[in-house]
């Protein structure tokens, strides 16, 4: 089954949005997005149920806000969270995964 978040409605909001509320919007934006995210994991788990964690990887997982709020709200719901610490989220860790499975393909 394929998940997928729908951000029509948060596009429509965000295109009405008074500009002197940009601080808000962005806010609203991270907090939105972490909500919808953590519910699509919410899903993937029910259906899987020997899933017990999630992490989060790639450019995204530079925007610290937005891992911060995605990894409390993944938390809340009983799973264990993980996160690079020795390869960095996003271009330097995409190559270096490249690279691990073009080794192995060689093998």
């Amino acid at each position: 089954e394929l998940l997928e978040l729908d951000p029509s409605n948060f596009l429509r909001w965000l295109i009405d949005l008074d500009s002197a509320a940009v601080a808000d919007a962005a806010a609203t934006f991270h907090a939105r997005l972490a909500t919808g995210f953590a519910d699509v994991i919410r899903c993937a788990r029910d259906a899987a149920s020997d899933v017990e964690l999630a992490g989060l990887s790639g450019g995204v997982a530079v925007n610290e806000t937005f891992a911060l709020q995605l990894r409390e709200a993944v938390e809340d719901q009983g799973l264990g969270w993980r996160e690079h610490e020795k390869v960095p989220p996003n271009d330097g860790g995409l190559a270096l995964g490249q690279a691990a499975v073009l080794a192995h393909t060689l093998r």
